[in-house]
């Protein structure tokens, strides 16, 4: 009986060991290429454009490799869509953003949808 349970937990641990450490890697990974990810949103009121349509709402997004703070008073690429009355409004488009600490500080604050300053964040981490 004894050489069963041993001849088992061998097997066990064998096929076991690998997935777990599979999984800590995965893990460990995303968490160091998470950086600064973020997506935050800013109404504008309505501005006119060229057809005549109206936009509201400006959301920009970004994947930076590194802690947020270390983004102050940087400009960093972003993605930027416009929205009207919550849809999607024209294309993707690229653009650039100061980060200055009403920003940071939004984004550290991890609350979705809630306003600080004039921003409010639609997304936060790795997505």
């Amino acid at each position: 009986m004894g050489s069963v349970l041993i001849y088992l937990y061998i097997v066990y641990v064998k096929h076991l060991l690998p997935l777990i450490i599979l999984f800590l890697l995965f893990q460990s990974c995303s968490k160091d290429s998470c950086g600064c990810s973020f997506a935050l949103g800013r109404y504008v009121g309505q501005l006119m454009m060229n057809d005549e349509k109206q936009v509201d709402e400006i959301r920009v997004k970004a994947k930076l490799p590194n802690e947020c703070a270390t983004y102050l008073g940087k400009t960093i690429d972003i993605k930027l869509q416009q929205y009207m009355d919550g849809v999607k409004f024209g294309d993707e488009m690229s653009d650039k953003l100061e980060m200055d600490l009403d920003i940071i500080t939004t984004i550290n604050a991890g609350k979705i949808n809630e306003y600080n300053s004039s921003w409010f964040l639609t997304r936060v981490g790795c997505d």
